[in-house]
């Protein structure tokens, strides 16, 4: 009877050791498949720490931009700053894209923009990214920024870019293929901010933009303790909505 139980509990801890890697395994997929990139060697160091004791703080990020994939068409974007109708002044293209199945395609000019969603203040450090594939470039540059409305009082749309502190929201780079592109705004008086995508009346442009994502960092991570640039470009993946993300000590 002893022998017997003794079995028993072995086979239970070999069940248990199983189903626990089958978890992990599954927590691992859902996670590569909620972030929309393949992000393999970052889930796999993600369990590894976690099984070693390593402790991390999980932050709550927010993209303020919707539908920033153009999955759904116009849907959140306008032609101006102005308008409360949807729609762009580029084309949704299915011939080229980073991820999902569609992208915007900007040719040879024009200009879309979208409020951004969330809470905002002045003094907000926010971190813009976006996948870009340039295939032309005739003249100038194509953007994808932070901006105000310098003529709101008159009801008309002047963009003005916010204060790059990192990075920059334009790119004259022809490239064989998608490149993602970051850069971070400061807010300053003007809290209500858009995120602002194409090419301005004088240039002549041909590229796709796809996967725009902004987060505030300093609403999440803390005046003073906004991560950088580069840290940004390489956590900070596409989302849709909300994404928690855990740092830990040794980043």
């Amino acid at each position: 009877m002893k022998k017997l139980n003794n079995r028993g509990f072995a086979a239970s801890v070999v069940l248990y050791g199983a189903s626990t890697i089958i978890i992990l395994i599954m927590i691992l997929i859902l996670s590569i498949l909620s972030t929309g990139e393949n992000n393999v060697s970052r889930m796999v160091d993600t369990i590894k720490k976690e099984a070693s004791g390593v402790t991390g703080t999980t932050y709550q990020l927010r993209n303020l931009v919707s539908n920033g994939s153009f999955e759904r068409g116009a849907s959140s974007w306008r032609r101006d700053m102005i308008t409360t109708v949807d729609g762009l002044e580029n084309e949704i293209s299915s011939d080229d894209y980073k991820s999902g199945s569609q992208s915007l395609y900007i040719y040879p000019r024009g200009w879309q923009y979208q409020r951004l969603n969330g809470a905002i203040s002045p003094g907000d450090k926010i971190y813009i990214g976006a996948s870009v594939n340039l295939k032309l470039v005739a003249e100038g540059t194509l953007n994808a920024g932070l901006s105000t409305n310098g003529s709101k009082a008159e009801g008309k749309t002047n963009g003005i870019k916010l204060e790059e502190v990192e990075g920059s929201y334009s790119t004259s780079t022809v490239t064989d293929g998608f490149v993602k592109h970051g850069a971070i705004g400061l807010v300053k008086d003007d809290s209500e901010v858009f995120a602002q995508v194409g090419v301005s009346g004088s240039s002549t442009i041909e590229g796709y933009v796809d996967n725009i994502v902004a987060v505030n960092l300093t609403q999440v991570f803390g005046a003073g303790n906004e991560p950088s640039l580069a840290w940004c470009n390489e956590n900070i993946d596409y989302f849709e909505g909300t994404l928690s993300i855990t740092v830990y000590e040794d980043e």
